[in-house]
């Protein structure tokens, strides 16, 4: 079997180039690592037990590495696992059950900031409509994407689209356990992203442009 010399410098090139790129996988996951911290700013945190109530709370979340806490500021500071990424709704979710609210969510998906209707969290407070505008819906396929995430939410019973304005008008069921960070959530599933959601509960919206916000590329369903 007789090799060329032509063969053997491109199969040298083939395997230089490889090296460069697991050398540069390994450096992009470092510099990962380094990005993945969540602030959240709640709406009482007078002491220090308050401060370990909530936190115990931010430990279940999975992918919770650690968490930080200023009483001051109101502000925890929750650090990811390596290649692990949190969920906005399940931190804030974990905030309610220590009997407290997230105000601003700071992150790796951007900021965001909830105005609450009430001035404390209640279980049976309802959700009948919801006004949802959306960073991207392009197309009718776009908008069936959101529209699919948004019905798969236990209590959503109607959702009506005006495309031309980005926008959604979600119908919730009475008594519906629905927030509008698992609103939030399921747009984020159907490939866009939600910039304002306002309804009964209160408003969520983005304070972060896009243009500003680290870059995360649109998500399809299959």
């Amino acid at each position: 079997m007789h090799i060329h010399r032509k063969e053997i410098v491109c199969a040298i090139l083939l395997l230089f180039t490889l090296s460069v790129q697991v050398q540069r996988a390994g450096s992009t996951q470092g510099s990962r690592a380094g990005k993945g911290k969540t602030s959240i700013v709640v709406e009482e945190m007078h002491c220090k037990s308050c401060a370990r109530k909530i936190a115990a709370k931010l430990y279940t979340v999975p992918g919770v590495k650690s968490v930080s806490v200023s009483v001051k500021t109101k502000t925890l500071t929750i650090t990811s696992q390596q290649g692990r990424s949190l969920s906005l709704r399940q931190l804030a979710e974990a905030v309610e059950k220590a009997k407290n609210r997230a105000l601003r969510i700071v992150g790796p998906m951007g900021a965001y900031e909830y105005s609450c209707v009430d001035s404390k969290p209640s279980n049976s407070q309802t959700l009948p409509l919801t006004s949802v505008i959306v960073e991207e819906m392009s197309s009718e396929l776009s908008a069936q994407r959101i529209i699919k995430q948004l019905v798969a939410l236990q209590g959503v019973s109607k959702v009506e689209v005006e495309r031309s304005a980005k926008k959604l008008i979600v119908t919730i069921q009475p008594q519906a356990k629905i927030t509008p960070w698992s609103i939030w959530e399921a747009v984020e599933k159907g490939g866009s992203h939600a910039v304002l959601i306002s309804g009964p509960q209160g408003t969520l919206s983005q304070l972060q442009s896009q243009a500003t916000a680290p870059h995360r590329p649109a998500r399809h369903p299959r």
